[in-house]
């Protein structure tokens, strides 16, 4: 491991520690409410541009969007569950993370504030380090949970990477259901 993945993973975890103490983990096997994981994010992030979905239009786009730091390079995405939307169904992190010489100011306190978040909230804490270490490893990289199938995505956009990590509710019925294989 790099020093500067153990330095990372070492800041997060220790972060990850203290956003547990200010925020309850859900209990296992409890299903997240879209409204009540929404509802948390504006809370504790402190979101800097939103987008919460129209109630009363339906057929508009459902997800919700929380923009992170002052200069809005993450943001936190959450889309409803497909057959129930009332759940949440995917959780996205996506982070703009600029090359030496874009003399644009990355946001890293706000990421992991953000990577903190999710970790408290949707993995167990065996499985907290393991998220730390994909997305700070900068491989793309698919595991899973007992409730989610995690990806992390990594590209290079000329300028800048594109760090996405990506949770999907697993289907309990598929043994090796990542949640991104679409199944009939």
């Amino acid at each position: 491991m790099s020093p500067l993945l153990r330095v990372a993973t070492a800041f997060v975890c220790a972060s990850v520690l203290s956003a547990c103490v200010g925020l309850a983990p859900r209990p296992s096997g409890d299903v997240p409410q879209f409204k009540h994981e929404m509802e948390q994010a504006v809370k504790e992030l402190e979101c800097t541009g939103t987008r919460i979905p129209p109630e009363q239009y339906p057929a508009q786009p459902q997800h919700f969007t929380c923009g992170i730091g002052v200069w809005n390079t993450a943001h936190l995405t959450y889309e409803p569950d497909i057959k129930n939307p009332e759940h949440l169904g995917k959780i996205k992190l996506v982070w703009k993370e600029w090359k030496e010489g874009a003399h644009i100011v990355d946001e890293k306190e706000e990421i992991v504030k953000a990577l903190s978040f999710i970790t408290a909230r949707f993995l167990p804490n065996e499985r907290k380090t393991d998220l730390v270490k994909m997305f700070f490893g900068k491989r793309g990289r698919a595991t899973m949970t007992a409730e989610y199938g995690i990806r992390y995505v990594r590209s290079d956009m000329g300028m800048a990477y594109g760090n996405m990590i990506e949770l999907r509710p697993r289907r309990k019925h598929y043994l090796m259901d990542f949640g991104f294989i679409e199944h009939p």
